[in-house]
């Protein structure tokens, strides 16, 4: 049995604002291992009571669409990528919208997904670009699978 008395009161507040949701969870987790810095103990909360505040008002994000709350953390999942590709990685994954989200799609597929999304603007990726963005998407749990194969998380409310 785990001692739960050496946790610190911030992952305990953390976990309760993803409402104990191990997707939400393994999303959060990651988004502090990859976060860069000092600084998480104040911000992820900062976000997670944002969103739950949204969540419990209605409000949506943008586009005035409400989202759950898992749904929510993967946003910030996605709004925590940084770097000049990050617009891009952003849309990729946007973009898997096409595949059902229980679907494996092999990586090498992402390539032809890039290019169909806008055929005047977007040439090929490499392989290993694409294995670099989708790594970046399963560094935050963003995505599941591996660095071959990937799917979505299935958020739907049945």
């Amino acid at each position: 049995m785990t001692d739960c008395r050496h946790v610190c009161a911030c992952v305990v507040s953390q976990a309760q604002l993803c409402g104990r949701l191990p997707l939400c969870l393994n999303i959060v987790g990651n988004l502090v291992r990859t976060y860069g810095g000092s600084g998480w103990e104040e911000e992820i909360p900062q976000i997670l009571k944002k969103d739950m505040k949204s969540l419990a008002s209605g409000e949506g994000a943008e586009g005035g669409e409400s989202l759950n709350l898992q749904q929510r953390v993967i946003q910030s999942g996605l709004d925590s990528l940084a770097g000049s590709e990050a617009e891009s990685i952003v849309l990729l994954f946007k973009g898997m919208a096409v595949f059902a989200e229980d679907q494996v799609v092999p990586v090498g597929i992402l390539s032809v997904l890039w290019v169909s999304l806008d055929p005047q603007e977007h040439k090929p990726l490499s392989g290993m670009k694409v294995r670099q963005w989708v790594s970046q998407l399963l560094s935050r749990s963003v995505l599941m699978g591996s660095t071959a194969a990937v799917n979505m998380h299935d958020v739907s409310l049945n």
